[in-house]
């Protein structure tokens, strides 16, 4: 279509009274195309005076100003020489104005609205982008004299780090007074008003830890997590059971144990909090499920869906040898001769221009091919050798840290991460280290590298200045259901709002093409749906009063000994079913003497003294490990008490046979060690030694023994979540120094417990020390200290 053409079409949209949904689509997609066109054909826009008029007044029109932003259009530029126009459209400004003094666009304008007019509970139901962390910032400086403590749930580790450094920022620049936490422990001293950053098994620790805390409000992102059904498990989640050493029994859980956290943190908060504010991408409030309507009914929460996506999204279908570009007023067919993916994605690469300054994400199913199609792309694409200084520093951080030998070769040489990197590709995926994950998107959005290839962690929060989005492998999942939902989301991440008019979305499979199609997203919320048999761990947590009365005549039968294990002891650990509690609590109290002084240990101590030992012993007793496994974890344990990632991969690099492939030993050593230390020692060990902890305390409770004090592992347990073992170290890390270097600080010794004194002794000795650091690490330790110290 002309671009003549199109401007008379915006222009009789702009003049109508009322618009239809259907007619802002129109609209929106003719303003993205044009601003599009714009960007792309400087030297034509001065045969179209009215060009900028026109996008101007499209995006009042539609009351989402974002548009304007990107543009560079002011109401001052436009309507410069009409001052009848300057105060329509300030008076309008002065409208979607926030108390923050931020223009909302209309959508958002809404939400706000819906939260306030229904007693500050909405469930929110919108695309990716639109803003919905924005939003809870607004809502927390509205209401910041009457909340005093917050808790914000996120799925993931990762995004809790960027989401607390980005609310400690918001926190002080409004001078709201928040003391910001994203880790909880027993030791833990809270002030009057507070901020809770956590994962639902980091709340679900808190309420344990503090039962008597006051709520005033709660926000839960990406609830769909609630729902096992949609949020279908991938080798990026945390694993079910500890894999390492001799593992021969099959996973059969079904990754529903964080589905469980999630639906039951949800729970507990709904009872505790007074407003709150639930937010998930692309779930039709017309097709919930019995379940979640039931939830919303009986906590009075509104639902509000938004289906406006801001952005054009094109598609481009290629499952075949012909790739089919379509948007909403060109199509493009042409025969190619790519036929491998790698092939497509370079086909793709060269058609799109995918570049530093036009970025795109590419979609693998696993981990582990995320790094070799990384690698067979910068061959595929004869790709050079990076010059940028921010990406040097980081790979020389690398191969400082990271390089074994092994045989007659160096690991570092054939890590496909690094290969990659040397040729500014990024990869992404939940298996490497937190600050692995946090320093690649920090280049990909500051423009080091033109694709980034990733597993579905991105869309977990994740955001990405990507204009084109490449679905390389189909999602994975149990049903059609699950995988399209994945899909949507990972679709959702081409072309942000606010950087980009335009998206594009490659296909290289057909199911891809058929997923996307079919119908829309249901989500249940399964404790309230009364035709669905709960799971031993729902039927234990949740009141008798909220059940079906099937689900309450299983939950009695089910014969709880409550007097060997009371309520006040399982609350601490509840995901973990209470049957299992009670046979472990047996076990402890008939060997408690072997238990005393358990606490007072160093963390490698812990480890190598038989305290560990003892724990893993009754943990194989209960079936949750293979007795054979545990020597070898003990040891990989121990191996990263004493040196961190570098012991655990030394140790795995030493057992090199020589019969096995070079390259494939060294890519799989990195994932497999990456892998446990997630899985194993970040996820599991703190779920068991908290678990641990409680029965320890009860049991020698039962046998009449008088402590000291009770026993607190609060120690070793943020030492394998977190990576440390001083206050100082666990800040550190939680504000995105490498835990590696984290290691090397901590071999100062500090003259307090205090993390005020010890960040006073990191300022005035580091530079003492910095000859042990690399460029990377003396940045990172720089910037901490002139932030927070």
């Amino acid at each position: 279509m002309r671009i003549i053409d199109l401007l008379k079409k915006a222009t009789k949209l702009i003049n109508k009274a009322m618009l239809s949904d259907e007619n802002k689509e129109e609209l929106k997609n003719i303003l993205c195309y044009l601003s599009e066109w714009k960007r792309n054909n400087s030297e034509r826009v001065e045969e179209f005076p009215q060009l900028d008029f026109i996008l101007y007044n499209a995006s009042r029109k539609l009351r989402t100003f974002g548009y304007n932003r990107l543009n560079g259009f002011s109401n001052e530029k436009i309507n410069s020489d009409n001052e009848a126009l300057r105060f329509r459209d300030d008076v309008v400004d002065e409208f979607y104005k926030t108390e923050s003094g931020f223009i909302l666009d209309k959508m958002q304008k809404e939400v706000l609205d819906e939260f306030e007019e229904h007693n500050q509970k909405l469930f929110l139901s919108a695309p990716t982008s639109f803003g919905k962390t924005f939003l809870l910032k607004e809502i927390i400086f509205r209401h910041c004299d009457e909340y005093e403590n917050i808790i914000i749930v996120l799925p993931t580790v990762a995004l809790l780090m960027e989401v607390t450094e980005d609310l400690e920022f918001f926190n002080k620049s409004h001078k709201l007074g928040y003391n910001l936490y994203n880790s909880v422990y027993k030791d833990i001293i809270i002030g009057e008003r507070n901020i809770f950053v956590l994962t639902p098994e980091r709340v679900i620790r808190l309420l344990a830890i503090i039962p008597d805390i006051k709520i005033d409000f709660f926000f839960f992102d990406e609830i769909y997590k609630i729902d096992e059904d949609i949020a279908i498990k991938t080798e990026d989640d945390s694993s079910e059971r500890i894999e390492v050493g001799e593992v021969t029994t099959t996973d059969t859980k079904g990754g529903e144990h964080r589905a469980t956290a999630f639906r039951l943190s949800l729970y507990f908060l709904l009872n505790l909090s007074t407003a709150c504010y639930l937010a998930g991408p692309f779930i039709s409030v017309d097709n919930l499920m019995p379940g979640f309507r039931r939830l919303l009914d009986k906590h009075c929460i509104f639902p509000k869906e938004i289906s406006f996506i801001p952005t054009l999204k094109n598609r481009i279908d290629f499952h075949g040898k012909r790739y089919k570009y379509h948007s909403a007023f060109e199509d493009l067919s042409e025969s190619t001769n790519s036929n491998k993916p790698i092939e497509k994605l370079v086909y793709v690469t060269n058609k799109l221009n995918i570049c530093k300054d036009n970025q795109a994400i590419v979609y693998c199913i696993f981990p582990a091919y995320t790094e070799n199609n990384a690698k067979k792309y910068c061959q595929a694409i004869n790709a050079e050798s990076t010059q940028d200084i921010e990406l040097s520093t980081f790979i020389e951080h690398l191969c400082r840290n990271y390089d074994f030998r092994y045989g007659d070769n160096r690991s570092i040489k054939e890590w496909d991460f690094v290969y990659a990197l040397e040729h500014e590709i990024g990869i992404h995926n939940g298996k490497f280290p937190k600050y692995f994950q946090r320093e690649v998107m920090q280049l990909f959005n500051s423009g080091k590298m033109g694709t980034l290839f990733c597993t579905s962690t991105i869309v977990e929060g994740v955001n990405t200045n990507a204009k084109t989005v490449v679905i390389f492998n189909n999602p994975s999942g149990k049903t059609d259901e699950g995988k399209r939902f994945l899909l949507l989301n990972i679709n959702g991440r081409a072309g942000r709002y606010l950087h980009h008019f335009i998206g594009n979305v490659v296909y290289l499979h057909n199911e891809s093409i058929k997923l996307i199609d079919a119908a829309g997203i249901s989500l249940d919320f399964k404790p309230y749906n009364y035709n669905t048999l709960l799971k031993d761990i729902d039927l234990e947590n949740i009141e008798d009063s909220d059940l079906s009365e099937i689900n309450r005549a299983r939950k009695r039968q089910m014969a709880f000994d409550l007097e060997l294990l009371p309520d006040s002891v399982f609350i601490e650990n509840r995901l973990i079913e209470r049957k299992k509690q009670e046979k472990i609590l047996r076990l402890l109290v008939s060997d408690i003497y072997n238990f005393f002084n358990i606490d007072k240990t160093s963390v490698p101590q812990f480890v190598e003294n038989g305290y560990f030992e003892r724990i893993l012993t009754i943990w194989a007793e209960v079936g949750e490990i293979k007795k054979t496994q545990i020597t070898a974890i003990k040891w990989f344990a121990l191996s990263y008490a004493n040196d961190s990632y570098q012991g655990v991969l030394k140790y795995e690099f030493d057992h090199y046979s020589g019969t096995i492939d070079a390259h494939k030993f060294a890519n799989d050593a990195y994932h497999k060690v990456f892998k446990n230390v997630k899985d194993t020692i970040e996820y599991q060990l703190p779920r068991i030694l908290s678990l641990f902890e409680s029965l320890l305390n009860r049991a020698f409770e039962m046998k009449g023994i008088q402590l000291e004090r009770p026993i607190d592992l609060s120690k070793v347990i943020r030492f394998f979540e977190i990576g440390a073992s001083s206050l100082l170290g666990t800040d550190m890390i939680e504000k995105g120094v490498p835990v590696v270097t984290v290691r090397k600080i901590e071999k100062m010794r500090f003259a307090s417990d205090e993390l005020s004194q010890q960040r006073e002794q990191l300022k005035n000795r580091f530079y003492i020390r910095a000859n042990t650091f690399d460029d990377y690490e003396r940045q990172k330790v720089n910037h901490y200290i002139q932030k927070y110290c």
